[in-house]
């Protein structure tokens, strides 16, 4: 059933670049939480005879707002309000590195800034569910790292820090770290530049016996390691690569 039309009726707008100022209204009401995930918004038709704009004005501010991650659009079943992840922030930030041709070290260093911060938040506040999700993770990076599937592997590690990100408490920590370990993935998984070692899957283990511990500054400590050999083992992954793409 649609919304309710009454909050619409006070957004004021000022005629220049109409759409962009609906969305913004829009944004404004889902950030005072008075549009939830979930809700659905009233059809195109009631929100330009509420707002006294045209219906593609709408559909373009409409459009707009799921560009930023804040609806989805669905073909009969019209436009709802959705929990706002880290995706939108992703792939603004991988799209930023494309344009400046940021290098894997500009990468790594944002992610050795980032990281070690992460990991002590998260033992100072994550929830025992969290921590249990982080041993979780730490288990199927102990399978992948006995498969010997570089890929899998990629994938696994990258689970267990978006994990320890969501687990800091601060959601915009969690947006920025969870980001660039989705663009090492990408990156990962484009070259397969990757060589973990023993050593790098037991910083995994000391940064969760940190965490379930709350000891914030073991897990920091543990995290930096764990990045110094991350560094390592994909500067080892970008060897091999190169050499077996010149043996080609």
């Amino acid at each position: 059933m649609a919304g309710d039309l009454q909050p619409y009726e006070d957004l004021h707008l000022v005629r220049k670049r109409l759409h962009v100022q609906i969305a913004e209204k829009i944004q404004d009401l889902i950030a005072a939480e008075r549009l939830q995930p979930g809700d659905r918004l009233p059809p195109e038709r009631e929100l330009a005879e509420t707002m006294d704009v045209s219906r593609p004005t709408v559909r373009e501010a409409l459009r707009l707002l799921e560009q930023w991650g804040l609806v989805a659009i669905r073909p009969g079943s019209g436009t709802r309000v959705v929990s706002l992840d880290t995706e939108p922030v992703a792939k603004s930030l991988q799209r930023f590195v494309q344009v400046k041709d940021c290098s894997f070290d500009d990468m790594m260093r944002v992610r050795e800034l980032l990281e070690p911060e992460a990991a002590a938040e998260a033992a100072v506040h994550a929830s025992s569910d969290e921590i249990e999700v982080l041993k979780q993770r730490l288990g199927a990076l102990e399978e992948a790292f006995q498969s010997g599937d570089p890929a899998m592997l990629a994938l696994t590690e990258s689970q267990f820090h978006t994990s320890m990100a969501n687990a800091s408490g601060n959601p915009l920590l969690a947006a920025l770290a969870v980001s660039i370990a989705d663009i090492l993935l990408t990156w990962t998984e484009r070259t397969a530049a990757l060589r973990f070692d023993k050593d790098s899957h037991d910083s995994h283990q000391a940064i969760v016996e940190a965490i379930a511990n709350r000891d914030p500054d073991r897990a920091r400590q543990a995290c930096m390691f764990h990045m110094q050999l991350s560094r390592r083992a994909r500067a080892a992954g970008m060897e091999g690569a190169a050499a077996l793409s010149g043996a080609a």
